[in-house]
């Protein structure tokens, strides 16, 4: 197969009609076996992100309940495997954990609006304008 003559090569394009750049019907079982094997690779690996994800969670909460039951100082590290977890993951809960607690804020905080903004900042017949009063 040339994969020159198809853009993106052996990818589902939006300017071909067909699948893959179209061919006959042996052709077109081999394709769907691509795409459903694609899909397949796909969806296992966003299931094992999402394992390693929740592990990375689980050690992180066993960690801070450990530190919460014994305080130690800083020097002191553990030797357990357990505490033991990829820092980039330990990143991305953490980072995830941050998010969450930036949009619970956002969606509670104070909001702002035109007329509130004219009501604090606006003088006032900006302010007898917005609230619909005539102006003296």
């Amino acid at each position: 197969v040339d994969e020159s003559l198809y853009l993106g090569g052996l990818q589902p394009t939006t300017l071909a009609r067909d699948l893959f750049g179209g061919g006959g019907p042996s052709d077109e079982a081999r394709r769907k076996r691509l795409q459903v094997a694609n899909q397949r690779a796909d969806h296992m690996m966003e299931k094992k992100y999402k394992r390693v994800l929740q592990r990375a969670r689980l050690s992180r909460q066993v960690r801070q309940k450990r530190e919460q039951e014994r305080p130690c100082s800083p020097s002191v590290e553990t030797d357990d495997e357990d505490d033991q977890v990829a820092f980039d993951h330990h990143q991305v809960v953490q980072q995830e954990e941050e998010e969450v607690e930036r949009l619970q804020l956002a969606m509670y905080a104070d909001k702002w609006s035109i007329s509130r903004a004219i009501t604090v900042c606006g003088n006032s017949q900006e302010v007898s304008a917005a609230a619909g009063m005539p102006s003296t």
